[in-house]
């Protein structure tokens, strides 16, 4: 929920700082992060609430206007405390250029950033940005049995083929 609070705020600022009046079309591109497809949610939903028409794809019309959004940071860490409990600090940061047509200039309209820290739980290890590798059994026993084997197996051969 805080993801998603966060990616709300931050397209509401976008969205406000582009020069642009309803009614217009807008064609949306979000590039990077792991959350892209939830800021490219966000940003609909505040352009279409701010009385534009939000479009993902190009489908022809030359005038759309567009809105270009990389995501520059995403990231959620945590840090134990010692009542059990962790502190979850997420950073997320965007920058957003913007041209009001195919052929005019370009403008950036800058960089946003929010951060929330707060205290969970438990730390929930598919939103981590450290979470532990996660090979199997079979890879941390199989893998280096086969390079022994193989080794010993050459070393074996070099020997006796040289007698």
């Amino acid at each position: 929920m805080v993801l998603r609070d966060q990616l709300g705020s931050l397209a509401r600022e976008v969205v406000a700082s582009i020069p642009i009046a309803p009614p217009a079309d807008v064609l949306v591109s979000v590039e990077g992060g792991r959350f892209k497809t939830l800021e490219e949610n966000a940003l609909i939903e505040v352009l279409t609430a701010h009385g534009l028409r939000p479009y993902l794809s190009d489908r022809g019309n030359t005038q759309y206007a567009r809105l270009q959004v990389a995501i520059l940071e995403q990231t959620i860490a945590y840090h134990g405390l010692f009542d059990g409990t962790f502190e979850r600090r997420i950073r997320q940061t965007l920058e957003a250029r913007f041209d009001k047509a195919p052929g005019e200039q370009v403008t950036l309209v800058g960089n946003f950033t929010r951060e929330s820290v707060d205290s969970v739980a438990s730390q929930e290890k598919w939103l981590d940005d450290h979470s532990p590798d996660e090979s199997g059994f079979l890879d941390h026993v199989f893998g280096p049995f086969v390079v022994i084997s193989a080794s010993v197996v050459i070393i074996y051969f070099l020997f006796t083929v040289r007698s």
